[in-house]
């Protein structure tokens, strides 16, 4: 199974982000924008990882999850990797909660080391991936009229999520959410 570790935004910033989508790619070109059900913020990403492995990661990420607690998250501005100059992806930040996504990353990173993977070896970015650069085409990306973001996501729970590569895209399903105390 090819798995990563993330959090899902709530509806109404889901809501939020397709409005801004909606305005962006009226100007834009060159851009595969990720589909609403597949909108996350990525922890960890895990690769292949052997069915009967599945089961023992599931409990070392729901003893993980008993160390955190929840906390609020909030968008911030667009961003590329690995810059504006060259993107070859577009998303955006976390305004508020940006430290403890971070914390929980760095948890969660530990959890896949235990496992044998080895460590991303970039710095953790909070962010939302919004869009992705079509292979050869050199982009061009117009933010819309949306500049500032009222969602906010109530984070008490992390996902471990399967990630089947498709003709159309990805599709993506939860294997296990992993609840924190008093979320």
């Amino acid at each position: 199974m090819r798995l990563f570790i993330g959090v899902w935004p709530s509806r109404e910033m889901v809501s939020e982000i397709q409005e801004y989508i909606r305005s962006a790619s009226s100007g834009s070109t060159g851009l595969r924008w990720v589909s609403p059900e597949n909108l996350h913020f990525t922890l960890r990403f895990l690769g292949e990882v052997a069915d009967e492995r599945v089961a023992g990661l599931k409990e070392d990420l729901k003893r993980a999850a008993m160390s955190c607690r929840p906390f609020l998250l909030t968008l911030g501005k667009t961003g590329f990797f690995p810059n504006a100059y060259s993107p070859r992806v577009v998303w955006l930040g976390v305004k508020q909660g940006a430290k403890e996504l971070t914390h929980l990353a760095t948890m969660v990173q530990s959890v896949g080391m235990d496992w044998g993977l080895e460590p991303s070896g970039q710095r953790f970015q909070p962010h939302l991936t919004i869009a992705r650069v079509v292979r050869g085409v050199r982009p061009v990306f117009a933010p819309g009229e949306k500049t500032h973001f009222n969602s906010e996501t109530s984070v008490a729970s992390f996902s471990l999520i399967e990630s089947r590569l498709q003709p159309g895209g990805s599709v993506y399903r939860t294997i296990a959410d992993f609840d924190f105390p008093d979320g």
